[in-house]
């Protein structure tokens, strides 16, 4: 997901950061801006992420280590990928909502859906 809203970019990533951690997401701060995990970070270190990058007016919000969503790497916290799966698209359906609902004060917005 990618948005350029302006001066507001600061102000849209604290609510990206307020929404994740509403839904139970652990933030981690990180130099380009957050990381967003569904656990505990230690435990999820090897698993997928949400990551959200602020660089000017643009915040972008994508999901990181893919790849990593193995029955192995999910046995570490106790999960299956499927459960792990449904809970990275339920926190990026939300942030898409919220992208797209602040898409109307942007210069430009794009949101690829699950």
């Amino acid at each position: 997901m990618y948005i350029d809203i302006g001066r507001n970019a600061e102000a849209f990533q604290t609510k990206i950061v307020n929404l994740f951690t509403k839904l139970g997401f652990q933030a981690s701060p990180r130099a380009e801006g957050f990381a967003f995990f569904p656990g505990v970070e230690e435990a999820w270190k090897r698993l997928p992420s949400i990551r959200l990058t602020k660089a000017g007016s643009v915040v972008t919000l994508r999901v990181h280590a893919s790849d990593s969503l193995t029955t192995m790497n999910v046995g570490a916290v106790r999960s299956t990928p499927d459960a792990v799966y449904e809970r990275i698209i339920e926190g990026m359906v939300a942030a898409g909502k919220l992208y797209k609902e602040q898409g109307k004060k942007a210069s430009y917005v794009s949101v690829t859906s699950p």
